[in-house]
């Protein structure tokens, strides 16, 4: 089988989409089947540590990263109506044209390129396969909306990865049979050991930590709720923590208005902001960390909480979109309600007090995410709607075979 992969960023760009386009695919080709990226030629900024950004470059047209083949075309931007402006890329869309593929599967709709490959899919009468990836309630824009809607319900298989998702597509007319939940998952292989003490010395060194450490990864955008998790470390009243929040400083404004709150705070030598850091050094940072922090307020299905668990850190998240399904409160996690920092500042010190409870939950959710996130079980479960997909395309008289898929069980 030859599967299409469209998304508007991808690896070395840090986020959840990017990775999971990558795992998916790899595990594809580990199973003998043939994955391609297509994906916009973008520019990739990067932060140093003080938040500085780095010299970027126009990244390879054309690579094979662990079997897949990535294919990266320039672009043309219509500014000043689909968020900053409409991208379109003809050499793209050109060759999704020309190319044979049995699937092509979106990667939500952040470009209008992602629609007009929708499109090509439908023309060309190929297998669509949607996932959502949070993109059902990201804007207020009734005409966007529209084009989200319009896009989904041309889709053959829907996947959603929350069950708020779920209940989002069916609103939007996409018929409950070509909806799929299939969550998140988290790479087992990457997680697989830790780090010894010597170890996180040096990464707390290199990152001038010298306590226990809560942690957030996520890019600084406002859905993020960082302002919540900030007035909680002031409510600990501790001097003897670092709050670490690591990640792309994508929102200028919003940075600066956070750095303003911990100066007013007093806070400033508590809570470090890292920027951009790469996969290694993130992945270290995780095992040297104590407490992991969610304090998104917008739904999502964020990766980032499942690796905090695969590496055995206890987590407190917000209840909101995946993290309802990911956490079971008190058990392999805590969740508080969103834009709560009394709630979160209550349950980080409750775990930085108790070692045994701190390592018990954690180890609780590692297990889980360990035994049902795994990407070869995704992946298993996204051949099989790939598969029936197929066969729904090639013999439309036969109904959608959708009709009997269940929700993850």
């Amino acid at each position: 089988m030859k599967v299409a992969y469209v998304t508007s960023t991808f690896l070395p760009s840090e986020g959840g989409i990017e990775r999971y386009t990558y795992y998916v695919a790899r595990e594809m080709v580990r199973r003998g089947h043939e994955a391609v990226v297509f994906t916009l030629n973008k520019m990739t900024d990067k932060s140093q540590l003080q938040g500085h950004f780095l010299r970027s470059a126009m990244l390879d047209e054309y690579s094979i990263l662990d079997g897949i083949k990535v294919l990266r075309y320039p672009y043309v931007v219509f500014p000043l109506v689909f968020r900053g402006g409409i991208e379109l890329s003809p050499t793209m869309s050109k060759n999704l044209l020309k190319e044979r593929f049995d699937v092509l599967h979106l990667q939500g709709i952040y470009s209008a390129q992602d629609a007009v490959a929708a499109m090509i899919a439908r023309v060309k009468g190929i297998s669509l396969v949607f996932t959502a990836h949070g993109i059902l309630e990201a804007y207020s824009s009734e005409w966007i909306a529209n084009m989200i809607g319009t896009v989904i319900r041309l889709s053959n298989r829907v996947v959603c990865q929350t069950r708020q998702e779920v209940t989002k597509a069916a609103q939007l007319g996409v018929p409950r049979k070509n909806i799929i939940l299939i969550p998140n998952g988290v790479d087992a292989e990457r997680f697989a050991e830790g780090l010894d003490e010597h170890q996180i010395a040096e990464v707390k060194k290199r990152l001038m930590l010298n306590h226990k450490v809560i942690l957030t990864t996520c890019s600084i955008l406002r859905m993020k709720g960082l302002e919540y998790a900030i007035e909680a470390v002031k409510l600990l009243g501790r001097r003897d923590i670092n709050y670490v929040i690591a990640g792309p400083l994508t929102d200028r404004v919003y940075f600066k208005e956070l750095k303003s709150l911990c100066k007013r705070r007093g806070l400033s030598q508590i809570v470090k902001f890292t920027g951009w850091i790469d996969d290694d050094l993130m992945k270290s940072l995780y095992f040297c960390s104590d407490v992991f922090v969610a304090p998104f307020t917008g739904t999502t299905a964020s990766l980032v909480v499942l690796e905090a668990m695969a590496t055995g850190l206890p987590v407190v998240a917000t209840r909101v979109g995946g993290f309802l399904d990911m956490i079971e409160d008190q058990k392999t996690g805590y969740l508080v309600e969103p834009r709560s920092a009394v709630s979160l500042a209550q349950c980080v010190s409750q775990l930085l007090s108790d070692d045994a409870l701190r390592s018990n939950m954690g180890m609780r959710g590692r297990l889980q995410v360990l035994r049902e996130r795994s990407w070869t079980r995704i992946a298993d479960k996204l051949l099989e709607l790939y598969q029936k997909s197929k066969i729904d395309v090639e013999k439309p008289s036969s109904g959608h075979a959708g009709s009997k898929d269940k929700f993850w069980e």
